[in-house]
């Protein structure tokens, strides 16, 4: 029986004049179906469609903040590869839409899922996340050794690992203000990961004898 899991979606600004309409994205490279009909209501936690990525297939979640219809669905009603971050379809406010139009009702177990991953820090510690689902590696060969170790001060842009993706390797990568030690690694080398998920936890602007 296949495991049911759970990916928020990528949502970002419309490139067009409304500030208002929103675009929802792929969170990662793969195969997506079944999207909502156009014109559904889509509440944070409810699921506009999946995405297969290589053996597993996940439920699209809308994340928190994001709330509208469903409106110009680029693949439409086909099974169609996109890549990551690839627009899926519009999303316009309500007040837009025509009425009557159904209402998607969110699931407990994303809108919970979601919620869990939507902050940025835990107890004063930064989250270094994964950008889209995939495998994640630690070192960037087998004999090579790790990016980072717990304790390791590391400055903006470092490396700190590489998420595999259909034989595509995208670096993870520090993106901070400043300089910040590495507290804890949450992932083994070659571990499971989905888009969002935290990889490492950081405590800025300390130094490593501290």
């Amino acid at each position: 029986m296949e495991t049911r899991s759970l990916l928020p979606a990528l949502v970002r600004a419309s490139d067009g004049e409304d500030a208002s309409k929103k675009v929802v994205c792929a969170p990662a490279l793969g195969l997506v179906e079944g999207l909502a009909p156009v014109g559904s209501l889509l509440v944070p936690g409810a699921v506009a469609g999946y995405l297969r990525v290589l053996t597993r297939r996940y439920a699209l979640v809308l994340p928190e903040g994001a709330r509208g219809h469903l409106a110009h669905p680029r693949p439409g009603d086909r099974v169609e590869p996109v890549a990551y971050g690839a627009p899926l379809f519009d999303l316009v406010p309500a007040s837009e839409a025509s009425e009557g139009s159904n209402e998607v009702a969110a699931d407990p177990e994303a809108r919970a899922a979601v919620a869990a991953s939507a902050g940025d820090k835990t107890n004063g510690l930064v989250a270094v996340r994964a950008s889209t689902v995939g495998t994640f590696y630690r070192r960037p060969s087998p004999e090579a050794p790790p990016y980072v170790e717990v304790g390791a001060e590391i400055q903006p842009g470092t490396v700190v690992g590489l998420v595999e993706v259909m034989k595509v390797f995208n670096q993870v990568t520090y993106d901070g203000p400043g300089p910040a030690t590495v507290r804890r690694i949450l992932l083994d080398d070659g571990g499971e990961v989905q888009a969002g998920q935290t990889l490492l936890l950081l405590e800025p602007g300390a130094n490593q004898g501290s």
